[in-house]
């Protein structure tokens, strides 16, 4: 999965992801213990834990009649 290109994958790809995103928050594999050994300060805490749950079950289908949704936004939505 690739953020950046968010608005090109279909509504299926982007729900994959989405529920694949609450998985690894929840399995706490999320990020991975080398990104985190790279960029000490990515470790995600609980509260981010949380609220990155919280989008990825609360976030709407994205239909085809819907903008686009970009990184941004999911940055946005998430608190980054």
């Amino acid at each position: 999965m690739n953020l950046s290109k968010w608005s090109e994958y279909t509504e299926a790809q982007r729900r994959g992801f989405m529920l694949a995103i609450l998985g690894a928050t929840q399995a706490r594999i999320m990020p991975p213990p080398k990104y985190v050994w790279i960029h000490g300060n990515s470790k995600l805490s609980d509260a981010d834990l949380k609220l990155i749950q919280e989008w990825a079950l609360a976030r709407p289908k994205v239909s085809s009649q819907d903008p686009e949704v970009s990184a941004t936004d999911i940055r946005d939505d998430i608190g980054d």
